[in-house]
């Protein structure tokens, strides 16, 4: 493979490249110059790929923005909640993109950029601390009319939204799995963690008195 060539002045975001740095293992090292004046060496993949763009100045601005835009409401669990939903369909360096953004999954234009619309939502429809979000139809987006807040059972059986599982072109977590197939959330992790294939996971019959 053609190696990839960086020179001094070469611009990622708000980073300048200095030099090239000696290698650690397989990974390039750049030092760069943010525009903020500060110094700092940076994987060389994370600034080609743009998930690094500054020395960590950018997104402490964006933080400070949105907190003369929202106040306090940036230090709630409900903010988290909106930060998370919006990562799931948007970062694609996020470890469960493909169950969700990876298969067309999107936060509707209503909350996607406008956090007080969503915390309004939230709260007159039934959010409280502890509850999690939920989507009623499994292939379809974050928007009022396909969101609910779940119960403590609930939310503790879509912790396995962590574990995703394909069967042809679907793929789904299995807490959305078992909606969609009536099997409950243990059988399927049970399964899983035996070491299962995704395709015998999803198709092999209920044995008698759930032994499986």
């Amino acid at each position: 493979m053609r190696k990839i060539e960086v020179k001094a002045g070469d611009r990622y975001g708000r980073l300048t490249v200095i030099k090239e740095l000696e290698q650690k293992g397989h990974r390039r090292i750049v030092l760069c110059r943010c525009d903020c004046g500060k110094e700092k060496a940076f994987g060389l993949n994370n600034i080609r790929r743009g998930t690094t763009i500054s020395c960590g100045c950018y997104y402490k601005e964006v933080a400070m923005r949105l907190r003369g835009k929202y106040g306090e409401l940036v230090n709630t669990k409900l903010y988290g909640v909106w930060k998370t939903m919006k990562q799931r369909c948007y970062d694609r360096n996020k470890q469960h993109y493909a169950c969700y953004g990876g298969r067309g999954i999107v936060v509707c234009d209503e909350w996607k950029d406008d956090f007080l619309a969503f915390y309004n939502w939230a709260m007159a429809n039934g959010y409280k601390e502890g509850l999690s979000i939920d989507r009623i139809d499994v292939n379809g987006n974050y928007e009022p009319a396909n969101c609910r807040w779940v119960s403590h059972i609930e939310q503790c059986n879509n912790r396995r939204d962590n574990t995703c599982l394909s069967l042809g072109d679907e793929t789904h977590t299995i807490s959305e799995w078992s909606r969609i197939l009536g099997i409950r959330p243990n059988t399927l992790q049970n399964r899983k963690s035996s070491g299962w294939s995704d395709e015998d996971i999803l198709t092999k019959p209920l044995r008698r008195k759930n032994k499986d």
